[in-house]
C-alpha cells in the first residue's frame, strides 16, 4: 500500500532531524519572538500542517521548527505525511521546502547552497535562473554572486556567514585560488581588521586586496608595518573614496625596522640608526592606535560624509596635513 499521501501519528522518539538541515538553513533559535508565537499556535490549536518524513528513513524532510515544539510541549506522537523518496531527492525537498523562509536567511552561505542545490536540477543555467529568479526575487547576477561563495575556503565562508563579508566582497575574493585566499585570511590578521566587533570588509577592499595579492604585492607573512602605503590608505581610509595626496614612506625593513631612503647617499651611523630604530618603533605603536580608531570611527565617519558635513572634511584634510608634516619630518 502506497501511504505517501496519507497522515499518520507517528511516535517523536521515532523521528530524526535531516543532518543537512543547518547546512541550508539557520534554524529558529527557540529564545526567538517567531517560535514562542509558533509554539502558543500550536499549544493552541494543533498541528494543522503535518511534517513530511522521508519514509525509508524516518528522516524529516519539512517541519523542523514544528518537530522542535512537538518536543518542548512533551507531546508524544506528532502527525506525519511519509514520501517515499531515495536520499537525493528527499535532500531536495528539504531545500524547497526552506526556500519559504529564503526571503529571512541571513546566512549567505546557506542561502549559496541552496541556490547550487536547486541549480543542479536544470538542464542548464539559463533554464535554472529562469526558475530561480523568481524564487529569490534576485537578477542573474547575484545568483552568480551568490554561488561564488562557495569556491571561498572555509575560513572566507565562515566570516561570510557572520557577516564580516559581504555578498560583494565575497565574490571578489572568490576568484583567488586557495593559496591566494589563505593569504587574504593572513593579511585580515596582521592588518589587525578584525579587532573590532562589527567590521565589515567593503567590496573596494575586497577589490583592492585581492589585486594587491594576484600582483604579489602583498606576502603571505607581511604584518601591518610592512604593508606599502597605498594599500594600507585605501583599506583603512574612513572617507571611503577621497583621495589620498599623501607622499609615499620611504622604505622600511624587517627585522630591524632599518630605515633606507631610496637616495641615500652614504651610510648612516650606528647612533643614527639606532635613533630612527626609536622612531619607528614609536610610529608602529601609534599606528596600531590610530587604526583602532579608525575602525571604531569609521561608520560614523562615512555617514556625516554621505551627509557632505563640512566639519567632517575639514576635519579630514587638518589629519592629513599632520600626517605628511609628520612623513616629511622623518
Amino acid at each position: 500500500m502506497n501511504n505517501r499521501y496519507e497522515v499518520v501519528n507517528v511516535a517523536l522518539s521515532e523521528l530524526r532531524e535531516h543532518p543537512a538541515n543547518n547546512t541550508y538553513k539557520t534554524p529558529i533559535s527557540e529564545d526567538s519572538e517567531e517560535f514562542k508565537l509558533m509554539a502558543a499556535s500550536i499549544a493552541s490549536d494543533g498541528l494543522r500542517i503535518p511534517l513530511l518524513v522521508q519514509k525509508n528513513t524516518n528522516t524529516i524532510l519539512s517541519g523542523h521548527t514544528r518537530f522542535k515544539i512537538a518536543k518542548s510541549l512533551e507531546w508524544t506522537e506528532i502527525p506525519v505525511m511519509y514520501q517515499d523518496v531515495d536520499d537525493e531527492q528527499g535532500e531536495d525537498i528539504l531545500v524547497q521546502d526552506n526556500l519559504e523562509r529564503a526571503s529571512k536567511e541571513q546566512d549567505l552561505i546557506k542561502l549559496a547552497r541552496s541556490v547550487e542545490r536547486l541549480t543542479r536540477k536544470y538542464a542548464n543555467r539559463k533554464e535554472a535562473y529562469a526558475q530561480l529568479s523568481n524564487i529569490f526575487n534576485v537578477q542573474d547576477r547575484q545568483l552568480d554572486r551568490l554561488r561564488s561563495l562557495l569556491r571561498l575556503i572555509p575560513e572566507l565562508q565562515r566570516l561570510v556567514s557572520e557577516e564580516h563579508i559581504g555578498l560583494k566582497s565575497g565574490a571578489a575574493l572568490a576568484g583567488l585560488d586557495v593559496d591566494q585566499q589563505h593569504e587574504v585570511i593572513t593579511y585580515i590578521a596582521a592588518t589587525g581588521m578584525a579587532e573590532s566587533k562589527d567590521w565589515k570588509l567593503t567590496e573596494k577592499e575586497a577589490i583592492h586586496i585581492a589585486g594587491k595579492i594576484r600582483n604579489k604585492l602583498i606576502e603571505p607573512d607581511q604584518a601591518p608595518d610592512e604593508l606599502d602605503d597605498e594599500s594600507e590608505n585605501t583599506l583603512l581610509d574612513p572617507s571611503a573614496g577621497l583621495q589620498h595626496d599623501l607622499e609615499p614612506l620611504d622604505k622600511v625593513e624587517v627585522p630591524g625596522f632599518t630605515y633606507e631612503p631610496q637616495t641615500r647617499e652614504e651610510e648612516t651611523s650606528a647612533k643614527t640608526e639606532q635613533t630612527i630604530f626609536k622612531a619607528l618603533t614609536l610610529l608602529k605603536r601609534d599606528t596600531r592606535a590610530i587604526e583602532r580608531i579608525i575602525s571604531q570611527t569609521a561608520p560614523l565617519t562615512q555617514g556625516a560624509l554621505e551627509m557632505n558635513s563640512i566639519e567632517v572634511k575639514r576635519e579630514l584634510s587638518l589629519l592629513k596635513k599632520s600626517l605628511r608634516e609628520a612623513i616629511n619630518a622623518l
